[in-house]
């Protein structure tokens, strides 16, 4: 009788429900090449779930700012990921960034 199993595809699904991909560390260097080192700082990503990058914004005047470039900054996110993972992905591997509140 086995009393063990393989704690791989648990962990995998754990990570995947808080937000935590294996390419995370990835896209956390893409989103600040893409939005700037100050800000990354106000805009802050936080998890992928699904097909969006999840985001804490500290005030309005962020969160507008982000309304008016996510679409610029998701093509940016997305070419470079497709480049770089040699996973090519035709249909965009992010559609939207979602703000979350931590």
């Amino acid at each position: 009788m086995e009393y063990f199993s393989n704690i791989k595809p648990i962990l995998q699904k754990i990570l995947k429900n808080y937000g935590i991909c294996e390419d995370l560390d990835r896209i956390y260097i893409v989103w600040e090449e893409v939005v700037g080192k100050k800000m990354a700082k106000k805009i802050e990503l936080c998890g992928v779930k699904d097909e969006n990058l999840l985001v804490e914004v500290n005030s309005y005047i962020y969160r507008h700012h982000l309304k008016l470039l996510k679409r610029e900054w998701l093509k940016k996110i997305n070419l470079y990921l497709d480049k770089n993972l040699n996973e090519p992905n035709t249909e965009g591997r992010f559609k939207d960034i979602k703000i979350v509140n931590l």
